[in-house]
């Protein structure tokens, strides 16, 4: 026993001697007289509820009332900023009652006559005609005969392509006129008379 006493004396003596140093820690940690324990050392000098009378203006520089831009309510807001574009046309097709979709012109040169082919969002085609060089001429319109069941969205013809019909010669290979429309029909006019020729 006095051998083994011996073995574990020398630990036993330095545990001893850091858990009497960890306690005197401890005991200052929890020393009422320290400065960390003093409530005087940590005071929140803040008012709990801050009211109206306590509240101060603090001005900041370049902060200053600027006056709101003056806007004329008189005007609508539509017509506020634009501008007025002078009417410089020639003509004006009103035929149409919705938006025009498609458009395409043609000039003879031989009889100066101009011929536009237009359709548009109220399922309906038309011919315009009118001779060039005279201004007071108006212009003359005729509806294409099919019923169409939706927009007209794509005009075209031939007429580029072809000689206009004289008396002194033979008629050239038929000037045509070609609708399409988003109803999935295909019309094909006589582009001198305007008669329905054949829906493809």
């Amino acid at each position: 026993l006095d051998s083994i006493e011996s073995k574990i004396r020398p630990s036993l003596n330095q545990s001893l001697e850091q858990f009497n140093k960890m306690d005197g820690r401890m005991d200052e940690d929890m020393d009422p007289s320290s400065s960390a324990m003093d409530p005087s050392s940590e005071v929140d000098e803040t008012p709990e509820f801050v009211t109206a009378e306590d509240a101060v203006e603090v001005p900041v520089q370049g902060d200053e009332d600027v006056p709101m831009e003056e806007e004329d309510d008189d005007v609508p807001e539509a017509e506020q900023g634009a501008t007025t574009t002078p009417d410089m046309s020639t003509w004006q097709i009103s035929t149409h009652t919705g938006p025009v979709y498609a458009v395409r012109a043609h000039v003879d040169i031989t009889t100066q006559q101009l011929t536009v082919v237009s359709g548009g969002g109220d399922d309906k085609a038309f011919f315009h005609r009118t001779t060039l060089g005279n201004t007071t001429t108006t212009m003359q319109s005729q509806p294409l005969s099919h019923a169409h069941t939706d927009s007209v969205s794509a005009v075209a013809w031939n007429l580029p392509y072809l000689a206009a019909d004289n008396a002194s010669k033979p008629k050239p290979d038929p000037r045509l006129v070609a609708i399409g429309a988003y109803d999935g029909a295909l019309c094909l006019y006589d582009a001198d008379s305007g008669n329905h020729v054949q829906t493809l």
